[in-house]
This record gives C-alpha cells, structure tokens and sequence, in this order.
C-alpha cells in the first residue's frame, strides 16, 4: 500500500498516572489564547493536570488553562484509579480484543476494505464454494483465486506497488504488461485461444477484465460435461499464460520473439500455424503445430521435440 491505512493507525489512550501522554497530543483539548504562560511552561502531560495522591483532576489549575466548555467536559472525565505506582498508560489499538496490534487482525481489515472498493473483486460466496470443488490441481486452482483478487503479480502490478522494473511484456514486447494483456490481448495468448478453439472475441471486443470472464464462467450454472471441459480448459490455459512469465527470470528459456511478415492470400483453404523454442545451453528444442480451415474447423494438430 502507498498510504497507511487509517484503521491501522487509529488507537486511544487507556489512562494510567496519565504521566507518558503528552498534554499537546491532538485529540485533546487546546488552552484558551489567555492562558496563564507560567502555568502552560509546567504542564507537559496530561498526568499533570491530576492530582495523584487523591485521584481527581486539579480542578483551579484546569478552569485557568482552559475556557468554561472545556474545562466543565474536562472535570466530566472520570479518573482511572491508580493502585500502585506500577500503573502505566497504555496505548490502545481498538479493532483487537486485547487492545494489542495484530497483523493478521490489519490484513483482515486491508482485504475487507479493498474488496469493498474494488467492483472487480468478487464477492459472491458462491463463488468460492464453486472453486474450490473442481477437480484440478491445487496449484491452478490457487492462481485462479489470486487472479480473481487481481492479484497476479504482472509487471504494472509490480510498478503499482513501488517495484520499478519493466512494464513491457515480455512475450509480445508490444504492450504493458497488466493482467488483461497477459491473458486476452497478447499475442501469445490470442494463439492459444485460437489454437484451443476458445472465442475470446465477444470478451475483448466488449472490454470485460479477465476476473469478470473467469467468475461468470465459473458462476455458470450448466453442469453439462462439456461446460466443465471448456472450464477445466480455460483454467489450465490460464495458469500456463502466467508461468512462463512469472519463470522469467528465473529460467534459461529464451524469451526473444520476432514478428513474422505475411498475408493471407484471398483463396486460402487451410491455415498452418506453427511455434517453436529451444532452451539456452540445450540441444532439445520443440515445435507445435495446427491446422484450421475457413470455417475454423481444426483439421490437424501436433506437437514434436527434437534433439538437434
């Protein structure tokens, strides 16, 4: 987070002598312009203005230093009782039980808010249910929950939370990379939704984020068999988009592309897309292929790995 959340700033005073509290702290009371100077130079703490032998507030002191209004809410304020002279003050975080900071108490309290803030993150508990019930590997299933927080960390993300590094994706070169970009407008990831006969033409076409496709698809309520492959399907595509670019730097896999320059000519029957890589000090390398026709119908797929 850029800025301190307020909540985790906020606290309260528990009185003790009242001796550790400064007397200029701001959610207290400020002297009236009149006030005696001599009388301003002795007091430092809000322990100060009590008497501590008798436990009550020094009354003549207070009406002299503040106007009538705040010197009646003053005296109003009950005195804690002192019963030994171990008796501190204590500074009080109010969102705990025990009044103590706890992290996973302000974690709560961050998600909570950005939920609430952010229209993207789902809050239908349905959803969760829905998840967490299909059957594949923990590991999809745990980056799908993250993308659906918008919490992937691509590389805007990265900058957004003040590590500078960059933004271009690494797979295209040709756009930042956000989360959209990653899993709808890159090149990379326009094949494989080709290649995998997956139309993400109404979804890009409309601007619908990735996190609002994936929980409508999930929230559909067809239990048919072939709604549960495309799912299965677009989950699994989805989290090898991430890999190689969380793996980035990490691996010896070349991540240089080029840009073919062709053009399809008007009386084409057949569509040929191929790919290939080939990793750094290796001699494997792999090629995929696959075939459409005109009417997008896949006629041949294949994939080889070779030692040169």
């Amino acid at each position: 987070m850029t800025q301190s959340h307020p909540k985790l700033i906020q606290g309260s005073w528990r009185v003790g002598k009242g001796l550790t509290i400064p007397i200029n702290h701001p959610a207290w009371f400020s002297p009236h312009p009149n006030a005696p100077q001599h009388l301003l130079s002795q007091i430092s703490t809000f322990g100060n203005l009590i008497d501590q032998h008798n436990a009550c507030w020094r009354t003549q002191l207070i009406t002299q230093l503040y106007d009538k209004r705040d010197s009646d809410l003053i005296l109003s304020i009950p005195i804690p009782l002192i019963h030994s002279n171990a008796t501190s003050d204590q500074l009080i975080w109010p969102y705990s039980i025990t009044g103590e900071y706890q992290v996973k108490k302000a974690y709560d309290i961050i998600i909570h808010t950005e939920s609430s803030l952010n229209p993207t993150t789902p809050a239908n508990p349905n959803l969760w249910k829905r998840l967490w019930k299909i059957k594949l590997p923990l590991k999809i299933l745990t980056f799908t929950w993250k993308l659906l927080h918008h919490a992937i960390l691509v590389r805007s993300e990265l900058n957004n939370r003040g590590i500078q590094c960059d933004r271009t994706c690494i797979l295209c070169n040709n756009a930042n990379e956000t989360q959209d970009h990653l899993f709808l407008h890159c090149d990379l990831a326009r094949a494989i939704w080709f290649g995998a006969d997956i139309n993400i033409r109404p979804i890009t076409d409309t601007g619908t984020l990735v996190e609002q496709w994936l929980q409508a698809l999930i929230l559909m309520p067809n239990a048919a068999s072939c709604h549960t492959t495309h799912l299965h399907m677009t989950l699994t595509l989805l989290w090898f988009l991430q890999s190689p670019t969380n793996n980035a730097g990490t691996t010896e896999m070349d991540n240089s592309t080029t840009r073919p320059n062709w053009q399809l000519q008007d009386n084409w029957q057949l569509l040929i897309t191929t790919e290939g890589g080939v990793a750094r000090n290796s001699r494997w390398q792999g090629i995929a292929f696959m075939g459409k026709t005109k009417d997008s119908h896949i006629t041949l797929v294949g994939c080889k790995s070779t030692i040169a």
